[in-house]
């Protein structure tokens, strides 16, 4: 019987994490005549996936090696350009799979996760990529 009830509780766990990136992004998220409304919610949102997002990060600079990345420099430009997004949880999984991967990635006039130590121009994990899909 407390299998039954671990279930229903992470049932909900999932409802509220999906229910605060929903109403952050979905709905009320954006500026404008309702902006107000999703701040809580993007607040709610951030806190949430506070834990992931470094975490994931974490995996990534661990798991470096396996697909040609080098985790010091994963972890160097993770801590170096983590907090360069406007989120505070997307910046971190970029910037260490930039490190890892030897790349850069780039939002126009907002940021820039570079490491560019591949002078080659070739990404170490294309073929990983290519092969999960």
């Amino acid at each position: 019987m407390a299998y039954e009830n671990e279930q229903e509780g992470t049932r909900e766990k999932v409802c509220i994490g999906r229910g605060s990136s929903g109403v952050d992004c979905a709905r009320f998220g954006y500026h404008g005549r309702y902006e107000y409304l999703g701040k809580a919610a993007a607040r709610l949102d951030d806190a949430l996936n506070l834990l992931p997002a470094r975490l994931t990060a974490l995996l990534i600079i661990v798991l470096a090696p396996l697909y040609g990345g080098n985790r010091w420099t994963a972890w160097r430009i993770w801590r170096r350009d983590s907090r360069k997004t406007a989120s505070p949880n997307a910046g971190h999984p970029m910037a260490a799979a930039a490190g890892a991967l030897g790349i850069q990635l780039e939002k126009v006039d907002h940021y820039t996760t570079t490491e560019n130590s591949n002078a080659s121009g070739s990404i170490p994990g294309i073929s990983v990529i290519s092969v999960s899909i």
